[in-house]
């Protein structure tokens, strides 16, 4: 890869990413309310227009429907907030969480590939191929919600928890992430959890047993001649940011 392409490849991904920037922006400083709608609706809206500009539809009306999905999604948060009382950050999660799963179904697949050019797949390699060899296992994390009466639990947004003891991994309290001064709080407890197909997956098992599955997997990716698998999902690994990082620019380097 020489330089120009590299060039071409980190400015364009920067341009449609700024967009995603731009919605946390409008968010956070112009409305002035912490939402993270736009992490899932960013995905929703690519997944819409790769299925209208796959079968056929013109571009620009994808484009709008992208749009269009995103719009409905906002507003989904919207009514999380101000119907049912939910708090803004909370609310976006939610919905952001939610969405993942929309996206899934509204591409039907998990790599839709665009104009024969290579993509970076960083989802669940057993999934891509639809389970075929059998499902790799994870750990999943599941959440209780809680509304407390009182303006502060903990005094910090996130207390980890590592005694035997102690049934949750820790305790998130959504107020400080944005020094909010309401009279009371909300506090999710984090459960580690037994995973299965369907499930949110947070960590790879990485056993023997996976481990010979995961190199057969690797076997059927390299057969897909336009698709990069990378990710703590698409290399069935645990990566920490600066592992994960360290592992794109190693990938980047092989890719022609």
């Amino acid at each position: 890869m020489n330089v120009i392409t590299l060039l071409l490849s980190a400015t364009s991904q920067g341009m449609l990413w700024s967009l995603l920037a731009i919605g946390v922006y409008m968010t956070f400083r112009i409305l002035d309310i912490a939402d993270l709608t736009a992490e899932g609706s960013f995905p929703l809206g690519g997944g819409i227009a790769a299925i209208g500009i796959v079968n056929g539809m013109h571009p620009a009306i994808a484009t709008l429907l992208a749009f269009g999905g995103g719009m409905l999604a906002g507003l989904v948060t919207g009514i999380l907030n101000t119907k049912f009382k939910i708090p803004a950050l909370l609310a976006g999660i939610i919905t952001m969480t939610g969405l993942y799963s929309v996206t899934s179904r509204v591409m039907g697949a998990p790599n839709i590939a665009l104009l024969g050019e290579k993509t970076v797949f960083t989802g669940m390699i057993d999934e891509y191929f639809e389970y075929r060899l059998g499902a790799l296992e994870y750990r999943s994390v599941r959440f209780e919600t809680e509304v407390l009466d009182c303006d502060n639990y903990q005094g910090n947004a996130v207390v980890n928890y590592t005694e035997r003891e102690v049934p949750y991994t820790r305790i998130i309290e959504h107020k400080h992430f944005e020094f909010g001064q309401q009279e009371k709080t909300v506090i999710s407890r984090e459960y580690s959890s037994e995973w299965k197909v369907g499930m949110e997956p947070y960590y790879p098992v990485n056993d023997e047993k996976n481990t010979r599955l995961f190199e057969k997997y690797q076997e059927l990716a390299k057969a897909e001649g336009n698709v990069i698998f990378g990710g703590r999902l698409g290399d069935y690994k645990y990566y920490d940011m600066d592992k994960v990082i360290e592992a794109a620019l190693n990938r980047l380097e092989t890719m022609e």
